[in-house]
């Protein structure tokens, strides 16, 4: 449980922008810390990047001469949430000290270095970053046991297939390497949106095509039953134009228009007349 003596840590922190009562006591060039140490601003802790953090605490605190050790870890507690009180309860107190938060509170929210290795050697990862900016990051995560070769290496098999082939052949320090690959990058990306540009009117040339081809089919077919239908009509016309021929051939039936007087059939009304003898 955290003591009820770190009210008195903060309250030192006040005491500290009290100005000097007597003259001779502080050399004018406190009086400047001073007047700057109400200005002095940290932002909420970084959890995921606590070295960060503290890089830009200690420049804000030398930017501001703030040298007070007690103040400096007092400020630090100021921008905990609940988690970083939590972690760092047992070290608040009259003895707190800034080194202490910091080496507490990059222990318990740093990647473990088991963690970085997996997420360098995993394949791709890439994201939305920059070949360059992919290569930063490693390299801030890097453990000391990996080299420079590995780290390359590393790199490449998170890269695009097609950018990783195009800049594992060149020579070159791996920031050179990096560059490169943003350009290549960069003009892939150029190529792969125009070809999302020209494939839409494809697409609907495509469409209107299908389109035509349905229509013509459709009217090839009407064409043809019309066609159909007129020739069956003309034979049925045909027929009985024959028929009626026959019919009207001299006043003669059928048979004996065709077979004469052979013929063993007659159909009235028939003009045919069996020859004397």
């Amino acid at each position: 449980m955290c003591s009820g003596n770190h009210t008195r840590d903060l309250l030192s922190l006040e005491n500290e922008t009290q100005p000097p009562t007597n003259e001779n006591a502080n050399p004018p060039s406190d009086n400047v810390s001073a007047a700057s140490f109400a200005q002095v601003r940290l932002p909420n802790f970084w959890r995921h990047s606590p070295r960060e953090w503290f890089f830009h605490a200690e420049a804000v605190f030398a930017n501001h001469r703030l040298r007070s050790d007690t103040s400096r870890a007092n400020f630090v507690i100021a921008a905990l949430d609940e988690e970083g009180i939590k972690t760092v309860c047992d070290l608040i107190g009259p003895e707190v000290r800034f080194e202490s938060l910091k080496q507490r509170l990059i222990s318990a929210f740093a990647v473990p270095q088991t963690t970085r290795f997996r997420s360098i050697v995993q394949p791709g990862g890439l994201g939305d970053r920059r070949p360059s900016q992919l290569l930063r990051d490693m390299r801030y995560i890097l453990p000391d046991s990996i080299g420079e070769d590995a780290l390359k290496q590393f790199w490449l098999q998170k890269l695009p297939s097609t950018t990783a082939a195009i800049i594992s052949g060149q020579d070159g320090s791996l920031e050179e390497l990096a560059a490169r690959a943003d350009r290549v990058m960069e003009a892939t990306s150029t190529y792969d949106v125009h070809a999302v540009n020209t494939s839409e009117p494809s697409t609907d040339r495509f469409r209107s095509i299908e389109n035509a081809i349905a229509a013509l089919t459709a009217q090839v077919a009407s064409l043809a039953t019309l066609q159909a239908n007129g020739s069956n009509h003309s034979r049925s016309r045909s027929r009985s134009k024959s028929r009626s021929n026959n019919n009207k051939n001299n006043g003669m039936c059928f048979y004996h228009n065709r077979f004469g007087a052979s013929a063993r059939k007659c159909i009235a009304p028939c003009a045919y007349k069996s020859p004397e003898n």
